[in-house]
């Protein structure tokens, strides 16, 4: 049997989405995300999550590149990472893409089948797909309000927040209801 089978778009590669946290002190810290991590094996599993779909999806390999679900994936390893750790923030998250070629069937069928960890220990590759600066990246940092939430103090961190998207929007809807944009208030 070939690869027709399983046609117009047949599986040739397997990808797992990557996830390390550096610190304050400079500590990177992998988060074991998908099944590269021996406690994410076996798979298929008793239950089913969509964590590897998810992984997937923001690595690229489903459809599209991925770029607005990394950015806003790693947003929410900061967040949660301050939540996890006392409100400190950590320097960056970065996200990676770990893949390797699944063997031919003809391939399969000649020297039997194959270890997906051995694959990814000979022939896996790594590249880096998006990195967050914590401190500046929009929506990176928790609310004050998530903070007290969880028992925490009020952030240090100053939260950068889209104000360019949202002034646009206030902008657009006082004019639609005929109120006085911030621009255009009288003068005193």
């Amino acid at each position: 049997q070939g690869w027709k089978m399983f046609a117009p778009n047949p599986p040739r590669g397997n990808t797992m989405l990557r996830v390390v946290v550096t610190d304050t002190e400079g500590r990177q810290w992998d988060m074991h995300t998908d099944v590269y991590a021996p406690e994410k094996r076996p798979i298929p599993w008793l239950g089913y999550t969509r964590e590897r779909k998810i992984n997937r999806r923001i690595s690229g390999g489903e459809g599209g590149k991925g770029t607005w679900y990394q950015k806003w994936h790693a947003r929410w390893w900061c967040r949660h990472w301050a939540i996890q750790h006392g409100g400190e923030l950590p320097q960056q998250v970065e996200l990676f893409k770990l893949s390797y070629s699944i063997p031919a069937p003809q391939t399969v069928f000649e020297h039997g089948p194959y270890d997906p960890v051995v694959e990814m220990r000979e022939r896996g590759r790594q590249g880096s797909l998006y990195v967050a600066e914590c401190a500046t990246e929009p929506e990176a940092q928790p609310s004050d309000e998530v903070l007290a939430r969880h028992g925490l103090p009020p952030s240090s961190v100053p939260r950068v927040e889209r104000w360019a998207t949202l002034r646009n929007k206030l902008r657009a809807w006082k004019k639609k209801h005929g109120a006085a944009s911030d621009d255009e208030a009288p003068v005193d």
